[in-house]
């Protein structure tokens, strides 16, 4: 009996320790299922996590950290926690890991660079642990690692996007402000300050109303009302402020509600100042309407085509002169034209084509009715310009036939003069027949060529269609050759060379130089060559200036001495006439002796 009560305790203390022993198994299995569903929640884990000893070396890490870094798990077992932090975060992370191990701190976060395996820097945001034992000493620490690469990016965007906006909005050409609802500025940039005259602490919260004119102070409190009544307003409109220099400048405004996040409601604006363009806008519109008035009130007929000759627009001159108005659209010289100018369609559009403008002196418009028009093609088209010259031409038609009696007339005194001087010069030689006196008959030979050069004067004019020019080389040649023949020369015998080339004398020019050509040359064919049988004689007129002439004759014959000649007070007929002549071109008169005798007589005049 005593034998099998000892036995009862000591079988419940076997299956005490057996059931021990099995609740140990089951806690040890659950312990390693526990651990290995921990384990293999970290490995799956999209976020890092990694365990290091006290130095820093790795002692565990997940699959995530891995591909974060870009190493195998076994590389990273063999690396140091500092071996892929960038160089400048080190320190930082050695300091908040000494305060951690101190206790001063239970844990940190950083955010910090990775140098991954292929040399590629990324960023991290890092929350690290110290595990301690029951004492409270350290075992290792546990890091927690999550790749904010691309959000460090977006934020490095964002970030150089609002520098972005804000230089935009700096270095805008648009005034910028930005006010709240009770009108207080809250922002303006560097333009609105120009435009104002005002600096940014003169404006920042202030009302944005006592900076406006009146009127444009009570437009902006009405727009306000009406959008509280919910009342679409306009969101471009203009306004007027007054400057800081008390200047009053017209702004355009282009202006947006903002509703923020904390419920308020502020208005963002943009203004450009354009009193300048409302100036010129003005100005444009004043010459506008002058250019306007200048066409439509303007007395000569004006007609605007376009590239198709299609009439778009006519002035009062054409409605008021005309018997029949255009209608928009007709075609110019086709529904528009009379019998006689229907072929001006063609050098219509000729002048459109080309670009050039033409000018028709004469239109025939009606049997007594004529116009001169103008075409001034443009890109668009063509400007037609008209005029009525029906008074002016039978006024001209008038003129050209007295002009016409004129010349007649004219022609007539010319032949009859030089008919009355071949009449003397037929009298003289008559005369010179009966005298025996040698000094008499040289009188009358000189006479009677003075005449005869007179004479040739008028021959040429009766001759010509045009009486103010006078071709006075031809006329020397004919002159000469008549002294050649009264004097019975030969050409052989001197020879007379004559330079002047395309000039041209009116008669009150030509009669006096012909007559000094005249009696110079007849002193060099009287005097010049008595012990000679031959010789030399030049005549030439040059040009010096615009309008100044030099006439040189001279010859190669014995000449005179320069004592031997009073140009100031000549004592023969011949150098009186000559110097009398000069005078009356208000010219010079100049001799010299080399190697004969060589008179020089410069003069102006206007004939060219």
């Amino acid at each position: 009996m005593n034998e099998t009560v000892r036995l009862v305790p000591a079988t419940e203390n076997a299956l005490k320790l057996k059931r021990q022993k099995e609740e140990k198994k089951q806690t040890e299995k659950a312990l390693r299922e526990s651990e290995e569903k921990l384990r293999m929640t970290i490995d799956y884990s999209p976020i890092g996590v990694c365990t290091t000893d006290l130095q820093r070396n790795i002692l565990t890490v997940n699959s995530a950290y891995c591909k974060m870094l870009g190493y195998s798990r076994e590389e990273l077992l063999k690396m140091s926690f500092m071996d892929f932090t960038h160089p400048d975060d080190r320190q930082k992370n050695a300091e908040l890991y000494n305060k951690i191990v101190k206790g001063e701190i239970s844990f940190f976060d950083i955010e910090k660079r990775y140098i991954r395996k292929d040399g590629r820097t990324i960023y991290v945001l890092l929350r690290s642990n110290l595990v301690r034992d029951d004492q409270g000493n350290p075992l290792f620490e546990i890091a927690v690692v999550e790749d904010v690469t691309e959000r460090k990016k977006a934020e490095e965007a964002v970030k150089e996007s609002e520098k972005k906006f804000r230089s935009v909005v700096e270095n805008s050409h648009e005034g910028i402000f930005i006010i709240d609802n009770v009108y207080k500025f809250i922002y303006v940039n560097d333009e609105f300050c120009k435009i104002s005259e005002y600096s940014r602490k003169d404006l920042i919260g202030v009302d944005f109303r006592q900076f406006l004119e009146k009127k444009s102070k009570n437009m902006v409190e009405e727009r306000y009302k009406k959008r509280q009544l919910g009342e679409k307003v306009p969101n471009r409109y203009e306004l007027e402020i007054v400057t800081k220099k008390g200047e009053i400048k017209t702004l355009e405004v282009s202006a947006s509600i903002l509703n923020n996040k904390s419920g308020t409601v502020s208005t963002v604006g943009q203004v450009l100042d354009i009193t300048e363009r409302n100036k010129n806008l003005k100005s444009l519109q004043e010459h506008d309407a002058l250019n306007n008035a200048l066409f439509e009130y303007n007395p000569i007929e004006t007609i605007v085509v376009n590239n198709k000759g299609e009439i778009m627009r006519v002035n009062k001159a054409v409605e008021t002169n005309r018997s029949r108005l255009p209608k928009s659209g007709d075609i110019m010289y086709k529904d528009f034209a009379s019998k006689y100018s229907i072929d001006m369609f063609k050098e219509l559009m000729d002048c459109i084509k080309t670009g050039k403008i033409k000018v028709f002196p004469e239109i025939k418009y009606r049997e007594d009715r004529y116009y001169n028009a103008t075409i001034s093609p443009f890109p668009q088209g063509a400007i037609i310009t008209a005029q009525d010259i029906s008074k002016q031409k039978l006024a001209q038609d008038e003129i050209n036939r007295s002009l016409q009696e004129k010349e007649v007339l004219l022609n007539e005194i010319h032949h009859r003069v030089k008919n009355n001087m071949q009449i003397v010069t037929s009298l003289l030689k008559l005369q010179s027949q009966s005298i025996k006196d040698k000094r008499s008959l040289e009188l009358f030979l000189n006479t009677q060529n003075r005449v005869r050069s007179m004479a040739l004067i008028h021959e040429k004019l009766y001759k010509t269609e045009d009486f103010s020019k006078i071709d006075f080389g031809e006329y020397i040649r004919n002159l000469i050759a008549h002294l050649l023949i009264s004097y019975h020369i030969l050409p052989s015998q001197i020879k007379v060379d004559v330079n002047i080339k395309d000039i041209v004398f009116n008669i009150n020019v030509a009669i006096p130089c012909g007559l000094i050509i005249n009696e110079l040359v007849t002193n060099s064919l009287k005097h010049a060559f008595l012990n000679c049988k031959k010789g030399n004689i030049k005549v030439a007129i040059t040009r010096k200036g615009t309008n100044g002439y030099l006439l040189v004759v001279e010859d190669n014959g014995t000449g005179l001495p320069s004592e031997a000649i009073e140009l100031e007070d000549p004592t023969t007929l011949g150098l009186q006439l000559v110097s009398s002549l000069v005078s009356q071109l208000k010219g010079t008169l100049q001799y010299r002796y080399k190697e004969g005798a060589v008179f020089s007589i410069g003069f102006k005049t206007s004939c060219k």
